[in-house]
């Protein structure tokens, strides 16, 4: 691989993990916004957080203020107050008035070299950058956020004008929940004269009271689900809190939400206080994407790209409704980015179980829920993004690491085993040298293809380095990692990579290295060291095959002359160093060590109280090393 192609990818993964991070500050920071009601708390917040989000030192938040027909600042970070008093923005004019008129975000490099608002850039800006984004509730702007003067003094870039709108969407929400809080309370005050004044005229009084607590409760519910979500939240743990508190307000028998992702697959989630067999769970399944067809305009969505995730009901042979027909149903398609992704399905086994008011409140519920639901899919896309090889899609070098330890202790926990591959291409070098990168590049994806389609998917498949791949394998044994790289080596092998057949004896194939926990290791380095060390074997002895350390027990057998105190092994496995493999007496004349060994022959001899003795079991036979003394020949296979 090229250095300017690692380059820019190690540059698109730092962006992603930049973007990641700006999200986590997000998430603390909604997480205070979501708790305050006050409005004038609620604002001081906000512009303190997008500064904070952006390291910039200016920032104000304008509002429409009706009575004057123009924006106004309502609060601000870096400006005078003279500045905050006196500023009237109309509609369409400055940075502010068109981002509110638009509804769009803006970004400027530099204002006084853009056309539509060239002036002169105030001295209290030392940079002429300036970012704005609208705050939008329910289709209508509300106002506008600006930021200006990076305290590094950069100009603002595209990802910080996605920050600031990812950050604007969630608190325009807050921003809502505190309107409707500040009128519920204005209401209660005059809800409180129109009692003494109407004290005679009940019917009134009720009907007011009905409208402030209905208003009341939508809040309440709204509030429920922010405490619970962020938009850092999993998708799941979203839908959990959302079926939770459709769960505490409408009655139903079966609830399924339905959500399709960008690979036009399917998540079908389930939740019924009655366990449900085949029949139930086929008609639920038809019926809800029936129904997601007619809202949708992909092509038709099948059954058979659905799994199904039950929350609190199971799935069981006979079902206590088993007889039962779903004769009430209360659906509502789910949009993000003006896409239906997805439906909320709600049935009940008595016919008319659904009122009006039940729609209305299931309505609002999923308003909320497409806002927080875009944000998490986008967390969770960026998230995926920052942990994969942007060339083969594979797990990044940084995310096999992270895997392997969590690996390796749940493997100490549930004592099983844990099979690791070092894999590595033969010859590629000389291909990418000969045919270029973007043909190299092609190989890379298509082994990397091989891999995926070749293991399990619970297995993790990484790219670990230019053309090196690691694999790592979950309860699984050295036995059945074995039959695995064979089966690997020869899937390569077969393949009819581009121009290869030019590259006489030096085809594309590859070499596999095998380690296994906890036979061979008890960390993720010394396993991946070890399995290294069996790479290397394999690339020596011949490449294009799969190598591994063999647990070998060597015997000294003989009665001695002398009484030994001290017996070591010497040979071509530990470089002859009387330092490593002591052994262990396990008789009169009887001496054990257990050691690994890589396929090949090895010469060796044993050191009894520093004198050779050479009396040995296992030895195929004597012969003379460099010293010209005799040593054991051991040949394993």
């Amino acid at each position: 691989m090229s250095d300017g192609l690692l380059t820019k990818e190690t540059l698109e993964v730092e962006l992603l993990k930049k973007k990641v991070k700006g999200l986590s500050l997000i998430v603390e920071i909604i997480k205070d916004i979501n708790s305050t009601l006050d409005l004038e708390s609620l604002l001081k917040k906000i512009i303190e957080g997008a500064t904070f989000i952006l390291n910039s030192e200016i920032g104000s938040l304008m509002l429409f203020n009706q009575e004057f027909n123009c924006l106004t600042i309502k609060v601000a970070k870096g400006l005078s107050k003279k500045v905050i008093q006196e500023t009237r923005i109309k509609v369409g004019e400055s940075l502010s008035g068109w981002v509110f008129k638009h509804g769009k975000p803006l970004l400027i490099s530099d204002i006084e070299k853009d056309s539509r608002f060239a002036k002169e850039s105030s001295e209290k800006y030392y940079n002429k950058s300036f970012i704005g984004t609208p705050l939008i509730v329910k289709d209508k702007v509300m106002g506008v956020i600006n930021i200006n003067n990076k305290i590094s003094k950069d100009v603002f870039v595209v990802d910080d004008l996605w920050l600031l709108e990812t950050f604007a969407s969630e608190v325009a929400i807050a921003m809502d929940n505190s309107k409707l809080y500040e009128e519920t309370k204005k209401r209660v005050e005059e809800l409180s004269n129109m009692t003494k004044e109407l004290a005679a005229s009940k019917l009134v009084v009720s009907k007011v009271n009905l409208l402030l607590d209905k208003k009341l409760y939508d809040l309440t519910l709204i509030n429920k689900i922010n405490k619970v979500v962020n938009p850092a939240s999993r998708h799941k743990d979203v839908v959990i809190a959302v079926v939770k508190v459709i769960n505490e307000i409408i009655d139903y028998h079966i609830l399924s939400f339905l959500l399709i992702n960008e690979e036009e697959e399917g998540e079908l989630f389930i939740d019924s206080p009655y366990s449900l067999d085949q029949g139930c769970l086929k008609e639920i399944k038809t019926q809800v994407i029936e129904k997601y067809n007619n809202f949708s305009d992909r092509l038709e969505f099948k059954e058979s790209k659905v799994k199904e995730v039950f929350l609190n009901s199971m799935l069981v042979e006979t079902s206590q409704v088993s007889n039962a027909e779903i004769a009430s149903i209360l659906f509502l398609p789910i949009k993000t980015a003006n896409k239906v992704v997805g439906l909320i399905f709600l049935g009940q086994f008595k016919r008319k179980a659904f009122s009006k008011e039940d729609l209305r409140l299931l309505t609002l519920i999923r308003d909320h829920l497409m806002i927080i639901l875009e944000n998490s899919l986008l967390y969770e896309k960026l998230e995926k993004l920052s942990i994969t090889d942007g060339l083969t899609k594979l797990a990044v070098h940084r995310h096999f690491q992270e895997a392997l330890i969590n690996e390796l202790k749940n493997a100490a926990v549930d004592s099983h085993l844990v099979s690791l591959f070092m894999i590595d291409i033969d010859y590629f070098k000389e291909y990418n040298d000969r045919y270029g990168h973007p043909t190299g590049d092609i190989v890379l994806r298509e082994i990397a293809q091989i891999l995926l389609e070749t293991t399990r998917v619970t297995d993790i498949v990484a790219r670990y380095g230019g053309e090196e791949f690691g694999v790592i394998l979950p309860w699984t044994n050295k036995e059945e990692a074995i039959v695995l790289g064979k089966r690997i080596v020869k899937k390569v092998e077969s393949y009819k990579f581009p121009k290869e057949s030019n590259q006489k004896g030096k085809r594309i194939t590859v070499s596999i290295g095998l380690a296994t926990y906890p036979d061979d290791a008890l960390t993720n380095v010394v396993l991946i060291e070890e399995a290294d060390k069996a790479l290397y074997q394999a690339k020596k002895e011949g490449k294009n095959q799969i190598c591994f350390c063999k647990d070998l027990i060597i015997e000294y057998v003989h009665k001695l002359p002398i009484k030994a105190k001290k017996v070591v092994v010497l040979g071509d496995f530990n470089n002859w160093s009387k330092d490593k493999h002591f052994l262990e007496n396990i008789g009169e004349s009887k001496w054990r060590i257990k050691i690994k060994l890589f396929p090949g022959s090895y010469r060796y001899k044993f050191l009894i109280n520093e004198t050779i003795w050479l009396s040995d079991s296992q030895a195929t036979e004597y012969i003379e090393d460099d010293t010209e003394e005799k040593v054991s020949l051991l040949v394993v296979k």
